[in-house]
C-alpha cells in the first residue's frame, strides 16, 4: 500500500511564505546597505577653471584698446610719419605667442578717394616696446623694424617689429599686406614675452629687448601694438600716413589653434 502524502495545513503554508518574506526582504536589505555604502563613499568633483595671470578678468585672451596715434621713424634729427597706431593688446605673458590677430580693410571702396592711389597697400605688423624715448636708428626699410609710438599713457617709446610673425598673407618680414582685392588676413607673433621683463628705460642702442612699458602694471601682461602703414612700390609715401585714420579696420584676436 502506498503511504498517502498529507497536505500542508494553512497555517503551514502561511508560515512558509513568511519565511520566504522575510528571506527577501533580508537580502533586499543588504542589497540597499551596500548600495548607501557605495553611493556615500562616492564623492562629486567640481571644475574650476581660472585664466592665466595676467590675462583680462573678462576671460578673453586679450584685451583690445582702439587706437589712432600717428607712429613716426627717426631720421636723422627729424621724425618721419610712417602709420598709425591701430590699437593696443593686453594679454597674459603666457600667451605672447600662442594667439592669432585678424585684420580686416573694412572699407577698402574708399581707398582710392582717402589715399588718391588705387593700387596702394596698407602694411600692418606687430609691434613690442623696447626702450623708452624715440629710436636711435635712422632706418629707412619699407618695413619699419622700428617706430616711434605713442602708449596710451601719452609715453613715447622705441618699439620693434615682430619680423618673424606668421600667418595669412604675410610677408616674409611679418608685415601683414592688405589691399582692395585682399582685405583681410591675421598675423601669428613669434616673439615669446613670457620670461620676466625689465621695466623700458632710456637706451643707447635699439637692441631688440621687450621691455615692459609704464602702462603695463602687473608683471603677469604683456602689450602688443598693431600698427598699420600706407605703402607703395617705391615706398612709405610722406604724406599720406595720416589718412589712415579715415580708413576703418576690424581687428579681432583669438587663441591660436
Amino acid at each position: 500500500m502506498q503511504g498517502l502524502i498529507a497536505e500542508p495545513t494553512t497555517s503551514a503554508r502561511r508560515l512558509r511564505a513568511r519565511r520566504r518574506g522575510v528571506a527577501i526582504l533580508a537580502i533586499c536589505v543588504a542589497f540597499i546597505s551596500s548600495l548607501t555604502y557605495w553611493l556615500a563613499t562616492t564623492g562629486s568633483t567640481t571644475f574650476s577653471i581660472s585664466p592665466p595671470s595676467g590675462a583680462p578678468t573678462s576671460g578673453d585672451i586679450a584685451s583690445v584698446t582702439t587706437m589712432s596715434s600717428t607712429v613716426t621713424r627717426t631720421n636723422g634729427a627729424a621724425q618721419l610719419e610712417t602709420g598709425v597706431t591701430l590699437a593696443k593688446l593686453a594679454l597674459a605673458k603666457s600667451n605672447s605667442t600662442n594667439l592669432r590677430v585678424d585684420v580686416a580693410w573694412t572699407n577698402t571702396n574708399q581707398a582710392a578717394r582717402v589715399l588718391n592711389n588705387p593700387n596702394v597697400q596698407v602694411s600692418v605688423g606687430v609691434y613690442h616696446t623696447i626702450h623708452t624715448g624715440n629710436c636711435n636708428s635712422a632706418s629707412q626699410s619699407v618695413d619699419a623694424p622700428l617706430v616711434n609710438l605713442t602708449d596710451t599713457d601719452s609715453n613715447t617709446y622705441c618699439a620693434a617689429l615682430d619680423q618673424g610673425a606668421t600667418g595669412r598673407f604675410v610677408s616674409s618680414t611679418g608685415k601683414l599686406l592688405l589691399a582692395g582685392n585682399q582685405v583681410g588676413g591675421f598675423l601669428i607673433p613669434v616673439k615669446d614675452g613670457s620670461g620676466n621683463l625689465s621695466s623700458c628705460t632710456s637706451s643707447g642702442s635699439d637692441t631688440d629687448v621687450w621691455c615692459q612699458p609704464a602702462s603695463i602694471s602687473d608683471s603677469n601682461q604683456r602689450a602688443l601694438f598693431v600698427i598699420a602703414s600706407i605703402v607703395t612700390p617705391g615706398g612709405i609715401p610722406l604724406g599720406q600716413q595720416p589718412n589712415l585714420t579715415s580708413l576703418n579696420f576690424f581687428i579681432g584676436v583669438r587663441r591660436q589653434s
